[in-house]
């Protein structure tokens, strides 16, 4: 995987979780994880794997279909992981 973190930080923001297309999300998530990929998301639930990370974007997504999602700072980036604001 050649691309920075932080590239990889604002594609998973707007071509995952902000893609309203399934078939578009799907392409970002093949092309953006791995397959023991781990999300962790705010209410302490965990999802894993491409599969898990679809389903769970699709279903967050769907809660407001509209909405553009946008960054309120650089991503911050350390060691191998980061994230954005």
């Amino acid at each position: 995987m050649s691309q920075s973190i932080s590239i990889l930080l604002k594609r998973n923001l707007h071509d995952v979780f902000g893609e309203n297309d399934p078939i578009r999300r799907r392409v970002a998530i093949n092309e953006i994880y791995i397959e023991d990929v781990v999300f962790y998301d705010p209410k302490m639930d965990v999802y894993r794997g491409p599969d898990e990370i679809d389903r769970i974007a699709g279903v967050i997504r769907a809660t407001h279909p509209d909405f553009a999602y946008q960054p309120i700072a650089e991503p911050e980036e350390v060691g191998n992981g980061g994230r954005v604001r």
